[in-house]
């Protein structure tokens, strides 16, 4: 892709009149199996794009990209799901884009592939959530969301466990972040995990959890 190879190309995205529209055009209604292959492509385009800081702020602040990033995250290809979790991680780097984020459906989303997305697609979406989570009203809706007993779930699982005790740190960083009676003996074992650690920094992230749980 031309986007990918020469970054120029990127920067002047923003200047083209309805640049989004056309791109996304095809895609921004429905998409079935037999635009699979286009929508990857375009997906991975816009993942492209999003990386140029001239862009971040056009691309945040148009409705078409983020109800197609996130619709990506259900539909499609695993190559698919990760550009659009990546390209939510590259947008989120622009401040006010985690607000805009963070008030559309993409929490959702996001939610779900790190429920039960592929391996490498839950590590991108559980960073999206990361990034996102940096925004007090991003962890409130996360919270809300259901993201704690999620997060939990995996953790006990052995499955991502460094990325999302991160994530779980964040989250339990509100006060008024409410533990069910399932969470809390999830957070016991989350506490057993960190006295069998072997790894200093994951020692550290189950010590942040464990702070920011128990002063509540």
């Amino acid at each position: 892709m031309v986007t990918k190879s020469q970054p120029a190309c990127r920067a002047v995205f923003a200047e083209i009149p309805d640049s989004i529209k056309r791109l996304l055009g095809p895609i921004s209604v429905t998409v079935n199996r037999s635009k699979f292959q286009l929508q990857e492509d375009l997906i991975k385009t816009v993942l492209s794009i999003s990386t140029d800081d001239i862009n971040k702020q056009h691309m945040g602040e148009h409705p078409i990209v983020i109800h197609v990033l996130t619709r990506a995250l259900y539909y499609g290809t695993t190559e698919t799901k990760r550009s659009a979790a990546m390209a939510f991680v590259s947008l989120s780097s622009l401040e006010s884009n985690k607000f805009i984020i963070g008030k559309s459906m993409a929490p959702t989303a996001l939610l779900q592939l790190v429920r039960v997305g592929d391996p490498l697609a839950k590590m991108d979406a559980a960073s999206a959530i990361l990034s996102l989570c940096t925004v007090y009203q991003n962890i409130a809706e996360f919270n809300k969301l259901g993201a704690v007993h999620i997060v939990l779930r995996k953790i006990g699982r052995g499955i991502l466990v460094d990325r999302l005790l991160r994530i779980l740190a964040a989250l339990s960083s509100r006060q008024d972040t409410v533990f069910r009676d399932e969470e809390v003996d999830a957070f016991r074992r989350l506490i057993e995990h960190r006295r069998n650690t072997s790894s200093r920094h994951a020692e550290d992230i189950c010590s942040a959890a464990v702070w920011f749980f128990t002063r509540r």
